[in-house]
């Protein structure tokens, strides 16, 4: 059921998230609704204020994936 919300919320232009940020639990969910790019974007920020990786691995942003070569999932669409 979540899922199915994420997508809608996507679908119009929203997010899966609210104001307090993505947390713990739905990290993975932004392999799916963010592109490569934003990810790329935001390991980049995060890597610039957290230069040694302390603050919070793994809990901020997905780890990149052996299986995916680096890359996220495309962004997932309802049908039309």
């Amino acid at each position: 059921m979540h899922r199915l919300t994420y997508d809608i919320a996507a679908e119009l232009g929203g997010t899966f998230s609210a104001e307090h940020g993505v947390g713990q639990y739905l990290v993975a969910e932004m392999r799916q609704y963010k592109s490569e790019v934003e990810l790329s974007l935001m390991r980049s920020v995060k890597r610039a204020l957290d230069p040694k990786g302390l603050f919070n691995p793994a809990k901020v942003l997905p780890q990149r994936t052996l299986h995916s070569g680096g890359k996220s999932a495309p962004r997932r669409r309802l049908p039309a």
